[in-house]
């Protein structure tokens, strides 16, 4: 009967050893994730503040195109560059969109386990008792 407790004693604290270690990967995955996002929103402001530029003087080249007809093959080069850099920072946007996504994921994934855990080891409490 000793042996039994023990053993179910053990089982017992290596549940909560990995509930603590499993507590401590999540508090890191979110200060992770706090850290990403962070990064994140500096990169997105950083795209805006590009479309916002890139929009400026593809204002500006039309109205020089208004003005002179001798750049008007640069400004349309121009203005071509000016939607690659646009349909770029849409990408980037979108990309980072579904990174976020994901670790959002697998911060749920992580919370479930854990309340998971938390359930088993409280089922064990239970039963020693």
């Amino acid at each position: 009967l000793q042996s039994a407790l023990d053993t179910k004693n053990r089982l017992l604290a290596a549940k909560e050893e990995k509930i603590a270690n499993l507590e401590k990967k999540n508090q890191e995955c979110e200060e992770r994730a706090k850290i990403d996002m962070t990064k994140v929103r500096g990169q997105l402001k950083d795209v805006i503040e590009a479309q916002r530029t890139a929009l400026e003087e593809k204002n500006e080249k039309i109205d020089l195109l208004d003005k002179s007809n001798e750049t008007t093959n640069h400004l349309r080069q121009e203005i071509e560059r000016y939607k690659e850099i646009e349909n770029d920072a849409i990408i980037a946007a979108e990309e980072q969109e579904r990174v976020l996504a994901g670790k959002d994921d697998a911060i749920s994934e992580l919370q479930s386990t854990i309340s998971d855990l938390m359930k088993e080891l409280e089922e064990c409490k239970k039963s020693r008792n």
